[in-house]
């Protein structure tokens, strides 16, 4: 997924826990703002107030709050603490993982049109945001291949964005952590590459 996808759908969040604000009687409302662009898939934003008071009044209400999206697409708990400006909140919708699950099994269904599928694995950040990629594992590298000529540049899970497939990449992952134990007879460095990286990019 990319980043103006994943501020898209961070913005749509945010705008609606505001809009709960609305609904207690706030006035007037905070301002929303959302990280740069290298910190914005973790999946947190600021809002600022105009007084100290109604700062409180919103923690207060917001802690551990349970929210789910209009569309229903994303659910969990609120976090809230405070931002490093003064009269501001950080936020954190922490998400249940449900939503990563329906995505590695769109991924498994579509990748394995074109071979035999040996793991699907999504990384999640703390809150369970997923970053935007997955690893999809063949059990030939052929397959993969075949998988790679077929799905770059073809329409992902997400509405308006197209994939972006290539072979993975070892890389430093310390900062996510993994839902699903790692395929048996993963490709070493010596061997073939057996994996798929796979993406969504905004079309």
């Amino acid at each position: 997924m990319d980043v103006a996808t994943v501020r898209k759908r961070l913005v749509s969040v945010a705008q609606e826990v505001r809009f709960q604000l609305e609904k207690d009687g706030m006035a007037p409302l905070p301002g929303i703002r959302i990280p740069q662009e290298g910190r914005v898939r973790h999946g947190f934003w600021f809002m600022s107030f105009e007084r100290e008071a109604l700062k409180l009044s919103a923690a207060q209400s917001l802690q551990d709050r349970a929210f789910a999206t209009e569309c229903g697409s994303l659910s969990g708990p609120l976090h809230v603490d405070d931002g490093s400006m003064p009269n501001h909140l950080r936020l954190m919708l922490m998400l249940d993982g449900s939503h990563v699950r329906g995505v590695e099994n769109w991924m498994r269904k579509t990748f394995g049109a074109h071979g035999e599928v040996d793991s699907v694995v999504t990384p999640t950040l703390q809150c369970n945001w997923d970053p935007g990629f997955c690893f999809v594992t063949f059990a030939e590298p052929a397959h993969a291949e075949a998988a790679l000529a077929a799905l770059d540049g073809a329409p992902g899970c997400v509405p308006g964005c197209n994939m972006f497939v290539d072979f993975a990449e070892l890389k430093d992952t310390a900062r996510y952590s993994f839902s699903t134990e790692p395929a048996s007879g993963s490709a070493s460095a010596q061997e073939p590459p057996r994996a798929s990286d796979a993406r969504d990019e905004g079309s």
